[in-house]
């Protein structure tokens, strides 16, 4: 499975479809039942059967010379039960029909175990990725 920026977020950003230091940008857990289609997937709700918990908005976004950052984040309180293998970050429309999908990540396999977790975003120089 390929991560990276999905095509239509791309184009999203290329004709202004995604303003990322001023739309509502949301990173949601996944499990592994989700394959990305890293070509054609456009729409949260190709993502949101797959999703563990409620997904989170990012804070502080910022970008510089076309990379992009924000705050780290910590979920809620997460049912026993489930594995997070990958996040899938979105702009947010309200509708998850509407709602661009942006960027999708590999992660380790994290089980939940009614606790938190945290995702503390590279500090390097691609942040959370470049365009």
């Amino acid at each position: 499975m390929s991560a990276g920026l999905y095509a239509t977020g791309r184009n999203a950003f290329a004709t202004a479809g995604v303003n990322w230091t001023s739309d509502p940008i949301y990173v949601a857990f996944v499990g592994a039942g989700y394959v990305a289609n890293m070509s054609t997937d456009q729409w949260y709700s190709s993502v949101q059967s797959y999703v563990i918990g409620s997904p989170i908005q990012l804070t502080s976004t910022a970008a510089s010379a076309g990379v992009c950052s924000a705050a780290n984040v910590t979920s809620g309180n997460l049912s026993t039960g489930s594995t997070i293998t990958q996040i899938v970050i979105f702009k947010n429309t309200g509708t998850p029909g509407t709602s661009q999908l942006i960027a999708r990540e590999d992660v380790t396999s994290t089980p939940t175990n009614g606790g938190t977790v945290s995702i503390t975003w590279d500090t390097g120089p691609n942040k959370i990725f470049m365009l």
